[in-house]
């Protein structure tokens, strides 16, 4: 995990803008190196596209999953973001899978929970250690 290493972190802060950023197109600096060292070039420099899942039934039950796994009483409790009464609102939208707004709003819950355990809880632990 490379961006949770201090070093890495202050040169890019230490980084000008125009080595970050050139003729509008960010990460600069990194696509350059991974053209160089790690990647193909046409992969390196392609433009970034939004990633599409599918609204199935095989997404709706993972989203499930981890919501029943994250997202029980005693974390909402601890946590005090989110209600129980809230959550199982969102999950009663589903009708064999969820609308694609309810599944970005439960997915969005889920990764609330998942970033305040790292960073919250955690304090910024490196996962595993």
């Amino acid at each position: 995990m490379p961006y949770w290493d201090r070093c890495v972190i202050r040169a890019a802060m230490e980084m000008p803008d125009g080595v970050k950023i050139h003729d509008g197109q960010g990460k600069h600096v990194l696509r350059s190196a991974a053209a160089r060292h790690l990647l193909p070039p046409a992969i390196a420099w392609r433009r970034k596209g939004i990633q599409q899942l599918r609204h199935d039934r095989d997404f709706a039950d993972m989203l499930d999953g981890l919501a029943s796994d994250l997202l029980h009483p005693s974390a909402l409790d601890h946590r005090g973001l989110f209600t129980r009464d809230q959550i199982d609102r969102l999950q009663a939208t589903r009708r064999g899978v969820y609308a694609s707004a309810d599944a970005y709003r439960l997915w969005s819950v889920i990764v609330v929970e998942i970033w305040a355990r790292l960073f919250v809880d955690a304090r910024g632990a490196r996962p595993g250690g």
